[in-house]
């Protein structure tokens, strides 16, 4: 299997299994929003340095353990504002897709779309999932590597790419904190649009 196809299967891997979250909501939401996130980036920072602390060409081994630890973390956030926003039930696959992927210009308005204060958000369709999990693997993998090439250098190649985990991490926070704060409109598989 190549790379990119490794990258592919670890993305399907981890948006079909949907994190449950077991968090205490606080009676200051936008606090716990806030600390939630803050924690999330510093260990996937903690996660992405500790893993590029070899440096040199031992790099590309840990790319993928490196991002498939980093996802976990950032699917585990997503699941943690879902519940912190009362919207559980409505955390899915391409939700979780959306979060994790949407800051890159990744093309995912198949699934979600703003239109106005609302968002439309689409059951996928057919083979419409893989698809998108076939464009995000091969644009993440190409992203993630140029970020990855300062590790060549270690410790601080190490600190280079922790830091761009916790920047990234604190965008999946700001993609599902404004996604759970506002209504949708759900378009299921065919086609019948009902408000949330």
């Amino acid at each position: 299997m190549s790379i990119g196809g490794s990258f592919q299967k670890t993305i399907q891997e981890i948006i079909s299994r949907v994190p449950e979250s077991k968090i205490e909501i606080d009676a200051d939401r936008p606090a716990q929003l806030r600390s939630l996130s803050s924690a999330a980036s510093w260990k996937a920072a903690g996660v992405s340095g500790a893993l590029s602390i070899p440096g040199g060409p031992f790099f590309l081994v840990t790319i993928l353990p490196d991002l498939a630890l980093v996802w976990r973390i950032q699917a585990q956030l997503v699941a943690d504002i879902a519940r912190v926003q009362g919207r559980t039930d409505q955390l899915s696959s391409e939700i979780l897709l959306y979060c994790l992927f949407k800051q890159g210009d990744l093309g995912l308005s198949d699934i979600v779309v703003r239109v106005g204060e609302r968002y439309l958000v689409k059951r996928a369709r057919g083979g419409v999932l893989q698809r998108l999990i076939e464009r995000v693997g091969v644009r993440v993998l190409r992203r993630w590597i140029g970020k990855r090439a300062a590790a060549i250098i270690p410790l601080i190649g190490a600190a280079a790419v922790a830091r761009y985990s916790r920047k990234d991490t604190l965008e999946v926070a700001e993609t599902a904190i404004h996604l759970f704060s506002r209504p949708w409109i759900l378009e299921d598989e065919e086609g019948q649009k009902e408000p949330l």
